[in-house]
């Protein structure tokens, strides 16, 4: 077996530990581990924008007082209104990045400072979620299944994609992604959600075949706009804390994407 591949199942393989112990334990035991992740992918972020000190304190006291108003999720504020906050950071940071690289960044002085604003709530807002999903009624059940989601996409698409892969799907933001890669991970995880929820849930059919269908593809969207991210800034990992994985939020990109689908799906159509 290759010595990379090995390293990586050997690094996955703990940090599922981990998390699945954090998980079932307590869930104050989630909160601490999942706020360290938090901190590890905020200041990992940081880096990769490149922004200037001034900057780089601001996002880092933005994404800290987010953290703080996390208790008015759903009470507050509404559900729907986080969800549309954080879609409007995803569009903002989309274009914002697309101009940099299109006009050889002079838009980087003005830009630095809206990215300051947006990519907090980017990387913020699904963890802070992740929490309040855990803290609700069956959080752990839920939380296993994103993760477990998340997991067996990534798997699937990269084993699937490593085997068989031919035709690249966006080889300007992430070459190694291929249409081979993409359809082995919506099968799998597709058919593990269907499998999940109804084995362990009463959910109706229409709406599993709908969550069973998109969820994947969040995962996958949610992977190749971190790519995006790693693009424009010019680098191949968001760190290198996870020896054979990159940094967290590498392992972390598509489950952003699928806990704020989730959440919508729980707490704005009442599916879950």
């Amino acid at each position: 077996m290759d010595k990379n591949l090995q390293t990586r199942l050997l690094v996955g393989f703990f940090g599922i530990v981990i998390i699945l112990f954090a998980n079932f334990i307590h869930l104050h035991s989630f909160i601490v581990v999942f706020l360290f992740f938090w901190s590890l992918s905020v200041l990992e972020l940081i880096q990769v924008i490149d922004s200037d000190g001034m900057y780089r304190l601001f996002m880092l006291m933005f994404c800290l007082l987010l953290g703080i108003v996390c208790s008015g999720y759903g009470k507050i504020v509404s559900y729907e209104m986080v969800i549309l906050m954080w879609l409007c950071s995803v569009f903002a940071i989309m274009g914002i990045l697309h101009f940099n690289m299109v006009h050889c960044k002079c838009f980087q002085k003005t830009g630095s400072f809206i990215k300051a604003i947006f990519f907090p709530v980017y990387v913020t807002i699904p963890y802070i979620l992740l929490v309040m999903i855990r803290s609700g009624n069956r959080g752990s059940f839920w939380i296993l299944f994103m993760l477990l989601t998340a997991w067996v996409l990534d798997i699937f698409s990269y084993f699937t994609g490593m085997l068989i892969g031919k035709h690249k799907i966006a080889p300007k933001i992430s070459p190694k992604k291929t249409v081979e890669g993409f359809v082995g991970g919506l099968i799998f995880s597709g058919f593990f959600i269907y499998i999940y929820l109804k084995a362990f849930t009463t959910i109706s059919l229409f709406p599993v075949l709908v969550i069973s269908f998109t969820l994947p593809i969040a995962g996958f969207l949610g992977d190749l706009f971190e790519s995006f991210i790693k693009r424009s800034a010019g680098i191949k990992d968001s760190g290198d804390l996870l020896s054979g994985h990159g940094g967290f939020l590498d392992r972390f990109d598509s489950l952003l994407f699928i806990v704020i689908l989730f959440a919508f799906y729980q707490h704005v159509l009442l599916w879950l």
